[in-house]
């Protein structure tokens, strides 16, 4: 929502060719604090208190960024036009593709 309210920040922010995004879980505990490391961070903390192998974690932190990145841009579009409220529906939106993670035993 914060892009959606600022949206020429997004534009200033992703306009940039040299942007640095590090996806390797290894990276986690630096210091930044740009979005993806917070999200990168907090997600890492909460997937690691239910045991989630390594892997499943840096692959859910990918596909958590590219829809959080895929909704500012399309929400900061100035041609977009959409029939409801962004504000209102975009938690609905992003609950609307999560799927809980179940490990394979568990499904046996």
């Amino acid at each position: 929502m914060f892009f959606y309210q600022n949206p020429f920040y997004y534009e200033f922010l992703f306009s940039r060719k040299n942007i640095s995004i590090k996806l390797s879980l290894e990276n986690a505990d630096t210091d930044e604090n740009t979005p993806f490391a917070i999200l990168q961070k907090t997600a890492i903390f909460v997937f690691r208190k239910v045991k989630l192998p390594e892997k499943v974690i840096q692959d859910k932190i990918i596909a958590m960024w590219a829809l959080v990145h895929g909704l500012a841009a399309i929400v900061t579009m100035p041609n977009i036009e959409y029939d409801d409220n962004w504000e209102t529906r975009i938690e609905e939106i992003i609950q609307s593709v999560s799927i809980p993670y179940q490990r394979q035993e568990e499904k046996k």
